[in-house]
């Protein structure tokens, strides 16, 4: 147990550092594996190519790159604020509450989209997004008991996934 910035004690086994990351990679993964055996099958039909092969590999490697550093630097912000057993609300989670879920669902997937050339595996976007709408009400229900208040304000005044502030 530990306190927080308003004095209410934090239960660590309440808030788990890896909040609802392994249902999202798990749902994520089982729809890759599917699109991309069924656009490897049927390549015709699944392929996309918005300006040349080759661009669009180029832009989905920026893209992927891009987002696992977004990814990175988001982790390594929480596991130090994890342990401090308090709420981040500066640096990336001062654009949105969830910031690594952000840089999967917008920057990393759509990145492999295109590096691979498949509306299928782009629509993946889509499927982790509605997991991620079900799924985070019950993160978000755990940081409030465990912040209160601090928390509350802070879902009030930061987006939850799109990068910028509310208000």
């Amino acid at each position: 147990m530990g306190t927080n910035p308003g004095g209410r004690r934090v239960a660590k086994r309440k808030i788990t550092l890896f909040g609802i990351g392994p249902w999202l990679a798990l749902i994520g993964a089982l729809y890759f594996s599917q699109a991309a055996i069924i656009t490897l099958d049927h390549l015709r039909f699944y392929n996309m190519v918005f300006v040349s092969r080759k661009v669009d590999e180029n832009a989905g490697l920026l893209l992927f790159a891009a987002g696992f550093l977004v990814f990175l630097a988001a982790q390594a912000a929480l596991i130090i604020g994890w342990f401090k057993e308090r709420l981040l609300t500066t640096g990336l989670f001062r654009l949105c509450r969830h910031p690594m879920y952000a840089a999967w669902i917008l920057i990393i997937l759509p990145g492999m989209g295109l590096m691979l050339h498949s509306w299928l595996i782009l629509a993946n976007v889509l499927v982790v997004f509605i997991a991620f709408k079900f799924l985070i009400r019950r993160e978000d229900r755990k940081l409030e008991e465990a912040f209160g208040p601090e928390y509350l304000a802070y879902r009030a005044r930061t987006s939850e996934l799109l990068p910028w502030p509310r208000k």
